[in-house]
């Protein structure tokens, strides 16, 4: 089903594509609505992540940690003495956030942090550097898996297009 574009100028939310003004119109009509949710970005990105995320879940109870935090680990295992800024640039997420990961991994016995002065680096502990075999199964578990659903290419592409759509979204 193609999705709908109303061009017009009443009710609704402009959004403007290649100098052409598309409006969203609001309606109580149930089909049309459908086709929105369809055709909204918000939405559709929203639930694509929320059947990931719960894909990745199940893939990665090996590891008896959250995706977000595997690659938290990975990157501290690849980056020994690698900062928290960083780590907020590498995972594209806001400082308080990285924060809170890694207190979380600090409480877990995975993640060590040191500071030099003003400078804060983070290293694996052992436990950290045994797990990381593990979370690297877990993500080659979790490739496979969507690959056979969504087929390699498919996969590949969609991984490149959200990755450069949303640096054009990053502010």
């Amino acid at each position: 089903m193609k999705c709908l574009r109303y061009k017009t100028k009443f009710r609704g939310i402009p959004l403007q594509i290649n100098n052409n003004v598309f409006i969203f119109v609001y309606t109580n009509n149930m089909s049309t609505t459908k086709s929105l949710l369809k055709c909204c970005l918000y939405f559709t990105s929203s639930s694509l992540a929320r059947e990931v995320e719960r894909i990745a879940d199940e893939e990665f109870k090996i590891t008896g940690i959250f995706p977000s935090h595997a690659f938290l680990v990975m990157l501290v295992y690849e980056n020994p003495g690698i900062g928290p800024k960083e780590l907020s640039d590498d995972l594209r997420l806001a400082p308080s956030t990285v924060t809170r990961l890694t207190d979380s991994l600090i409480k877990k016995g995975l993640v060590k942090k040191t500071s030099s002065g003003k400078l804060m680096k983070l290293n694996l502990t052992k436990k950290g550097a045994e797990l990381y075999p593990v979370i690297k199964e877990a993500w080659n578990n979790l490739y496979t898996r969507l690959t056979e659903i969504l087929g390699k290419k498919n996969s590949t592409e969609l991984s490149d297009t959200l990755y450069k759509t949303g640096l054009k979204l990053k502010r």
